[in-house]
């Protein structure tokens, strides 16, 4: 196992898509090198032949309180079929969390392909998102109209990277979970590939402004379809980006009166979405699925704990069994202050009676704020 060098991408790419049964275009190789940071980029190389690849982004997570912490994000993770089940993974995992942890990270962060996979390296299932069917047959009738006032303007690629791209990093603070976003990954994203389309229209931003100042951002797609002659469209949502329901509200009423539409669809609706409370007709809503979203691995228990904020003052003393990586582990004592804020020690040696006993995965689980310690417990 080692890093590579920016000479050795064009057999870096192979594997990874190899590994998941896809061909490595050569937009697709283009768009990852682009994306890649070579020094954070390893393989295991069997007879000088690549057959496990492991990568990280660099991002910061915004966590509840609005703070934001630096994290690794987890990519190109791969071992070809011909090598699993002899440790490479293991191997690669270890090394891994060993880098992030020597960079002063305390956090590494995943989306997974598979959801079995990574509770054995400490990851635990953080963040959740819903896909989302809205019928919009007729409007989407609400409660209440939006009162956001303003104007709603298409915009082109120039315009999402000079207006959307920095309302972006603002809005991010006020959702846990929500990772920076950096400047080759506009430049990327904004290539909307044909291959990302799934038969829809090129990617379309329309931006929401007040007073000359863009305070709402929907990206999305119009896919075309028809039943017996008659024009059902649907609405592709992506991006939702704003911190103000009434602007969201109106984008979303905007989305949803598309002409020849009949359907809203997205995979990224919060799991505290307010959307079905404010339609007349709740109905029209309906969650298809919930997704396992954010895994996350915490390394640095001290840091992690004191970066977020809290809801109750008090004490609280945490024994962390970390099988995998024991030395992160450990007993601590969390003290939170009248204002949410806190302070974390580590108090190995007896000092202080453990009140809640956890291990890495569900540490990383809790941390994010959507699921409380009780549930877990009843969960075993």
């Amino acid at each position: 196992m080692r890093g590579i060098g920016e000479d050795e991408l064009d057999r870096f790419w192979p594997v990874v898509f190899g590994a998941f049964g896809q061909e490595p275009t050569a937009e697709r190789t283009s768009d990852e090198a682009d994306l890649a940071e070579v020094e954070r980029l390893l393989v295991v190389v069997d007879r000088n032949r690549f057959v496990g690849t492991a990568g990280a982004y660099s991002f910061h997570m915004t966590v509840p309180g609005g703070g934001s912490v630096p994290v690794a994000g987890v990519t190109s993770v791969s071992v070809l079929p011909t090598h699993r089940r002899r440790g490479a993974l293991t191997a690669m995992m270890r090394q891994q969390l060993a880098d992030v942890a020597a960079r002063g990270e305390p956090i590494a962060v995943l989306t997974a392909s598979e959801a079995s996979i990574y509770g054995r390296f400490g990851y635990g299932l953080s963040a959740r998102i819903n896909k989302v069917v809205i019928d919009t047959a007729g409007g989407l009738p609400l409660v209440a109209p939006p009162a956001a006032g303003g104007s709603l303007r298409l915009v082109g690629p120039d315009e999402v990277r000079a207006v959307v791209a920095p309302l972006h990093d603002a809005v991010r603070a006020t959702r846990a979970g929500e990772l920076s976003r950096s400047a080759v990954w506009w430049d990327v994203h904004l290539r909307d590939r044909e291959e990302w389309r799934d038969g829809a229209s090129n990617e379309l931003v329309v931006v929401h402004e007040r007073d000359g100042v863009v305070d709402g951002a929907l990206s999305y797609r119009v896919k075309p379809a028809s039943e017996n002659g008659v024009a059902r469209y649907e609405v592709k949502l992506r991006d939702v980006i704003t911190a103000d329901p009434e602007v969201e509200a109106e984008l979303l009423t905007y989305a949803a009166e598309i002409d020849l539409t009949t359907t809203m669809t997205t995979f990224a609706r919060p799991v505290d979405d307010p959307l079905p409370y404010r339609l007349v007709d709740s109905r029209r809503y309906r969650v298809d699925r919930i997704l396992d979203h954010l895994y996350v691995r915490v390394l640095d228990v001290r840091t992690a704990l004191t970066a977020r904020t809290y809801e109750a003052p008090g004490s609280l003393v945490l024994d962390i069994d970390d099988p995998f990586l024991p030395a992160a582990g450990g007993r601590y004592r969390l003290e939170v202050a009248d204002d949410g804020s806190a302070t974390c020690e580590r108090i190995d040696g007896g000092d202080g009676e453990a009140e809640l006993r956890l291990d890495a995965a569900a540490l990383g689980t809790l941390y994010l704020g959507d699921v409380a310690p009780s549930r877990l417990a009843r969960a075993g």
